[in-house]
């Protein structure tokens, strides 16, 4: 069984020959601890985008104050 597998057959509440082991990889920095954790057996999970927004006649409009980001969204209903 590989680590996909292993994962998804978990998920769904199948036995698998061990437990998985995984994490989100932008949560791990890069370099020798990442290695040994892929050695240990990390499945890492990349976490990806799965659409896009698209805001028609909405007028998007982007503050800063300090270390304060205000984000306004200006539509026609307001």
């Amino acid at each position: 069984m590989n680590s996909r597998s292993r994962v998804l057959a978990a998920l769904k509440g199948e036995s698998v020959d061990r437990i998985p082991f995984t994490v989100y990889d932008i949560l791990i920095p890069r370099g020798e601890l990442w290695n040994d954790l892929r050695r240990m057996g990390l499945t890492p999970i990349t976490s990806i985008s799965v659409f896009h927004e698209k805001l028609l006649n909405v007028r998007i409009r982007r503050v800063v104050e300090g270390d304060y980001v205000y984000i306004f969204y200006d539509t026609p209903v307001n």
